[in-house]
């Protein structure tokens, strides 16, 4: 049955019963249904076939989630524009509905796509390849930018700006503690590039796949002036002679360290400390360093000859 709708009219609506309200001819229809509640749909046709699109449950006052006979009136208007420049419009409005749930998913992701999530990836990448260096970066990480600046650790990291990195850098340069910015540059621009060629790696963790990244603002940050100076300073013949009887007096096994730290040249105390036993070659008096530094998947080795006093010192200390 065809007539004017009237909420007076839905209300009175008996079970099983419907009334439908026609626009011009071929621009559809909206019905109105009894079941349990009253309903509105959008009634057309598509290819020979009728088809309807069920508007929403009728409340005459638009709570409750339902929605009054003006907002049906309005959808169908909407719909009815839609359906005059496609017909098939079910498979329309599921396109529709697909590009806004993929468009939600998106932005999901770059809202989850935080630095502090771009940083916590890099760390979880840099234990997966057994880096020592690992739990050095998340504390500078942590220290210097989740602690002081929580909202830019929070911040989407496509988002983030060069000069809001720059800043973080100025507030180590200007208290003076050159060497650590320049890390810090260092670990930034690293977890970027980590992120970026993540979309291509599948040896990537998949965090860093996760994040999607494709954008790099620590790739114009300057290097940090004045961080890598290197110290000129050395022991004179006299100041070696001098520390040598130091520590030589000294009880094992700190005494042992020391002279075996000094009699193998000097080493960096980090490179050192990652001897083993088993890098010792008795037969040949020499020690196997390995420095994993720098973005070589396999560490450099080195090989260390050994002064007799030094494998004494060895000895000592084990």
């Amino acid at each position: 049955m065809a007539r004017i709708m009237t909420t007076r009219g839905l209300l009175a609506l008996k079970p099983g019963a419907e009334v439908s309200q026609r626009g011009a001819r071929g621009t559809g229809t909206l019905q109105a249904v009894r079941c349990g509640a009253v309903h509105f749909y959008f009634r057309y046709t598509f290819d020979g076939r009728r088809e309807r699109i069920h508007l929403g449950a009728f409340d005459p006052n638009g709570k409750h989630g339902g929605i009054t006979l003006a907002e049906a009136g309005l959808q169908v208007a909407e719909l009815r524009k839609r359906y005059a420049q496609d017909p098939d419009l079910r498979a329309a409005i599921a396109a529709e509905e697909s590009a806004k749930q993929a468009e939600a998913e998106t932005q999901a992701s770059r809202e989850q796509a935080t630095l502090g999530a771009l940083c916590t990836a890099y760390v979880a990448q840099l234990r997966r390849r057994g880096r020592h260096s690992a739990r050095q970066v998340e504390l500078a990480l942590r220290r210097h930018i989740a602690k002081p600046r929580p909202k830019l650790w929070n911040c989407p990291a496509p988002e983030v700006t060069m000069l809001q990195l720059v800043e973080v850098l100025a507030r180590l340069t200007h208290a003076g503690k050159l060497r650590e910015a320049s890390k810090l540059r260092a670990y930034l621009r690293a977890a970027y590039v980590a992120a970026t060629n993540a979309r291509h790696s599948a040896s990537a963790v998949p965090e860093l796949r996760a994040l999607r990244l494709s954008v790099n603002p620590a790739a114009a940050l300057t290097p940090i002036e004045g961080a890598n100076r290197a110290r000129e300073r050395c022991l004179s013949l006299a100041e070696a002679r001098a520390y040598l009887r130091h520590i030589a007096a000294m009880p094992d096994p700190t005494g042992a360290l020391l002279r075996f730290h000094f009699l193998t040249g000097g080493q960096r105390a980090e490179q050192l400390a990652r001897a083993r036993l088993s890098d010792f070659d008795h037969e040949n008096a020499t020690l196997r360093l390995l420095d994993p530094k720098g973005r070589r998947d396999q560490p450099r080795k080195h090989v260390v000859p050994l002064l007799p006093e030094a494998v004494s010192a060895l000895q000592a200390m084990s």
